[in-house]
């Protein structure tokens, strides 16, 4: 902003260094991974080979899930755009910031139990690792306290971030406690369901958040404002992901106490 007095310019800055970063790691990966990295790089360009060790079995479901809740997240502001005010955009970009770190941590959280869920799932035995649906339970009640501590710290927070021109209501904080909450008690149960029939599973599920997600905020937003789109996904992701998820994982985990 100082050198250029354009705010657009400066978004740029942190697209510049999220690819620098990302590039560090990407290089460091490959390096403990003896070039692992550049050897599947070079499948792109013979998918024949790719088909044949069944990379697309697991890569286009893990697209479907990887992209699914961040385009539901771009729709909230495009519904609002249309179907609100300027004002409420203005407060659900405010209060992403303070919430969706905390559905960040879980989701980062969730993902370092794939090896030891990979390793129960590869030894046909559960009871090596917490059962995951016990995981859910104990990330969602952490990200409840989290946000529900953003929320009794908004009215004093928001201010000073926006200038006193921006608050966040206690409606729209306990919105996002909500949605996080949903968001937190799915992510370890996606994690688990991580193999090649369950990211298939994962990928129809997902599907059919977005389609409802969308629909419902279509309906909720005019009489909610900003709280509409929230609701409308956590609800969506209650239904379509965490009793789906629930449901699946209780049944394999007792096919495996069977065996």
């Amino acid at each position: 902003l100082a050198v250029f007095d354009d705010g657009k310019t400066a978004i740029l800055c942190f697209f510049g260094a999220y690819l620098l970063t990302t590039s560090l790691i990407a290089f460091d990966a490959n390096r403990l991974t003896d070039g692992l990295l550049l050897r599947a790089t070079r499948l792109i360009f013979r998918l024949d080979k790719a088909r044949k060790i069944g990379i697309f079995q697991t890569a286009l479901p893990m697209l479907a899930v990887m992209i699914g809740m961040p385009l539901v997240l771009q729709t909230h502001r495009m519904v609002l755009s249309h179907l609100s005010d300027a004002q409420a955009i203005a407060q659900y970009s405010l209060a992403a910031q303070m919430f969706l770190p905390v559905a960040a941590v879980v989701g980062a959280a969730s993902v370092s139990l794939w090896p030891q869920f990979a390793k129960a799932r590869a030894s046909d035995s559960g009871s090596s690792v917490p059962h995951p649906l016990k995981l859910s339970v104990i990330f969602a009640g952490a990200s409840l306290i989290l946000c529900c501590v953003g929320v009794l710290l908004a009215p004093m927070i928001a201010p000073i971030i926006s200038g006193n021109k921006v608050d966040i209501s206690p409606g729209l904080g306990m919105a996002f406690t909500f949605f996080v909450v949903c968001q937190s008690l799915q992510s370890p149960l996606g994690i688990y369901l991580t193999d090649v029939s369950g990211l298939r599973y994962q990928s129809l599920c997902v599907i059919a958040v977005v389609l409802s997600a969308f629909a419902l905020c279509l309906l909720l937003t005019p009489s909610l404002g900003a709280s509409g789109p929230l609701i409308a996904t956590g609800v969506s992701i209650l239904v379509f992901q965490v009793i789906p998820y629930s449901t699946r994982i209780v049944l394999r985990r007792r096919a495996m106490e069977l065996k």
